[in-house]
């Protein structure tokens, strides 16, 4: 005997919860590539702040 012979109301409502973790784990991708897109964009200006300062760190030779 299978789960949804046993007890159809049980399958569905666990057909329901897994529908609910697949929506959340789509919205989780989504929200993550947004975060890595903008900590690549963070890195690129920490990377410039430290350009900047490295330059201005050398003697001038005036």
């Amino acid at each position: 005997m299978r789960l949804n012979d046993e007890a159809p109301s049980n399958a569905a409502y666990w057909h329901k919860v897994a529908m609910e973790c697949r929506a959340e784990i789509d919205r989780l991708h989504v929200e993550n590539a947004k975060l890595a897109k903008e900590a690549k964009r963070l890195q690129g200006l920490l990377d410039a702040v430290h350009q900047i300062a490295g330059e201005l760190a050398r003697p001038s030779g005036i």
